[in-house]
């Protein structure tokens, strides 16, 4: 590989381009200054590749250590978050509640010591706030998003969200117009980056082209259907439709020598002469080209 003028280096080439393959490794891997060590990827983005000088006690080969860039290839793992709705009225409420026990007498705060008197008052306090405000557990799912929405596509879609919420709140129509032109910006945004997403992923795979095929498929939304015609029923079928054409032609043909053959015309007592007859009869209906 470290010849670009040689033709099995070029061959070699042409096939690992026509598969779609990318070749990273560009300087000699071996200690006689050849290229015998390569890195091929498909579909994946190879970075950081480092080919270390040699050293003789480990290997008469270099040593290539690299890096694969993937995008969210990880699922992220659901999450519990427990919260507790308190609102304007959470405060009268929590005082309602408060039992009448937890003002002692005088005379009984003396029979117990701190350490007692406070475990009580926070364990009274807890249960009261979980009988006004109860906390609740909420499962969040993390969706993943598309691979090109970006911060300038969520900062507008943010904007419009927050016209909207005031549009709502005040019924003015500045605001509703000011939402209605946000959303069309968002909208336009989201489309330009979706092109430019598509457009740069057909570009880096221009040598795939499976994936090319799949990626027309999903943006037309054409999904290749299976293929259920094997090659014995493709040909049974292509059999089957001259067959039937056949079969057609002979009647377009009877029926035309019957027309053409007139009542009158018998065969007298030897067969041989009606079938001549009817051989004269059928080159007629044939013309010169």
């Amino acid at each position: 590989m470290e010849k670009s003028t040689d033709p099995l280096q070029k061959a070699f080439g042409a096939i690992i381009n026509s598969v779609g393959f990318v070749q990273h490794v560009s300087g000699p891997t071996h200690c006689h200054s050849h290229t015998l060590d390569l890195v091929l990827s498909h579909g994946i983005n190879v970075v950081d590749l480092n080919v270390f000088p040699h050293n003789p006690g480990l290997s008469d080969q270099h040593f290539i250590t690299f890096a694969v860039a993937t995008n969210n290839l990880l699922r992220p793992q659901p999450r519990n978050i427990k919260s507790r709705a308190i609102n304007s009225q959470t405060t009268q409420r929590f005082l309602d509640v408060l039992p009448d026990s937890l003002c002692l007498p005088k005379d009984t705060r003396g029979q117990k010591s701190v350490n007692h008197l406070t475990e009580e008052l926070n364990l009274t306090l807890r249960n009261t706030l979980e009988a006004v405000a109860p906390l609740k557990t909420k499962n969040i799912s993390h969706k993943k998003l598309a691979p090109w929405y970006t911060e300038n596509t969520r900062a507008l879609k943010q904007a419009s969200r927050k016209l909207e919420r005031k549009w709502r709140h005040t019924k003015l129509d500045v605001f509703r117009l000011a939402w209605k032109d946000s959303t069309v910006q968002y909208r336009r945004a989201l489309t330009a980056a979706r092109s430019s997403y598509f457009s740069n992923l057909i570009e880096e795979n221009k040598n795939n082209p499976k994936f090319l095929f799949d990626t027309v498929a999903k943006l037309t939304k054409k999904q290749h259907s299976r293929r259920e015609d094997g090659f014995h029923f493709s040909s049974d079928k292509f059999m089957n439709f001259f067959e039937e054409k056949i079969m057609i032609r002979k009647q377009i043909t009877d029926s035309s020598l019957n027309l053409r053959i007139p009542s009158k015309l018998s065969c007298p007592e030897s067969a041989q002469l009606c079938q001549d007859l009817g051989s004269r009869e059928t080159l007629k209906c044939f013309s010169t080209i």
